[in-house]
């Protein structure tokens, strides 16, 4: 009997040592699993970060491309633009080369007109010379007559140039710049025109030929003081009218010529100005519009000039 407890003891031995077994070998078997199901899961994750950081280069390649592209479009845009501005820039050459063309192509118009002018007025000139030899010889026995009574004019005119001259005494006191200017002589004042021309000229040809930069105020600047120089010297003559010992003969003509002079200084002034705005791009007034009060001088010019030939 004891024989056989111990053989079923051995056998319940086994039993359970071999169910250890089983164990044991499951046990390793779920390791073994979950070593694998780790290792698959590592795997899938490297391949998920391998794919993401293959996604992000081919973004990063794509955003690459992008810029490189944007980066040639605003280089082909600025290429077009300087070659915008280029063909602007031959086109304001052009017109300025076409402007001084019929600039040039006026003067000589003008010039041919002054010479058809002074040839009229010479043949006026003639016959009126021979007009006035007729109206000499009446005037020789009137001025008989009126000798006695410019005998007393001349004491008058002598008492009124005294009082002149204590006038310019005065004024000679008060300021001797423009008595200066009033004063010149012809010789003097064709020397302070060509002079205020000359640099005017100067100045124009370097600012053409590029070789000075300066505004165009600065080269128009002599002109603009030989007329203010103008406009006081016709202003204090205009303001002598209101002196006491004025003379009111021939009174009305003159002032009527010192007011065109006046207009006609102001006319110029008006088209420079509007010119070198035009020339520094400050305004964009068409050249028609530059030019009308050049043509209301040349108009009033003419105006004047037939009024001359055919009045006296």
């Amino acid at each position: 009997m004891r024989r056989e407890e111990e053989r079923r003891e051995e056998k319940r031995r086994e039993k359970r040592r071999e169910e250890k077994r089983r164990e044991e070998k499951r046990r390793e078997e779920k390791r073994r699993e979950e070593k694998r199901g780790k290792e698959k899961r590592r795997e899938e994750k490297r391949r998920e970060e391998k794919r993401r950081e293959e996604k992000r280069r081919e973004e990063k390649r794509r955003e690459e491309k992008r810029r490189e592209e944007k980066r040639r479009e605003e280089k082909r845009r600025e290429e077009k633009r300087r070659e915008e501005k280029r063909r602007e820039e031959k086109r304001r050459e052009e017109k300025r080369r076409e402007e001084k063309r019929r600039e040039e192509k006026r003067r000589e118009e003008k010039r041919r007109e002054e010479k058809r002018r002074e040839e009229k007025r010479r043949e006026e000139k003639r016959r009126e010379e021979k007009r006035r030899e007729e109206r000499r010889e009446e005037e020789r026995r009137e001025e008989k007559r009126r000798e006695e009574k410019r005998r007393e004019e001349k004491r008058r005119e002598e008492k009124r140039e005294k009082k002149r001259r204590e006038e310019k005494r005065r004024e000679e006191k008060r300021g001797l710049s423009l008595q200066f200017l009033m004063s010149m002589s012809l010789a003097q004042r064709v020397l302070l025109t060509w002079i205020f021309s000359l640099v005017f000229l100067i100045m124009l040809v370097l600012k053409l030929d590029d070789k000075i930069h300066w505004n165009w105020f600065l080269v128009f600047l002599p002109i603009w003081t030989f007329d203010t120089i103008l406009l006081l010297m016709l202003i204090v003559k205009m303001a002598g009218r209101c002196k006491p010992g004025f003379d009111p003969r021939n009174a009305a003509d003159n002032l009527k010529k010192r007011v065109w002079y006046l207009v006609a200084i102001l006319l110029k002034l008006a088209f420079s100005l509007l010119l070198c705005a035009r020339l520094e791009r400050l305004t964009d007034i068409w050249l028609s519009f530059i030019c009308i009060p050049l043509w209301a001088l040349l108009i009033g010019a003419m105006v004047e000039l037939g009024y001359n030939v055919f009045h006296f």
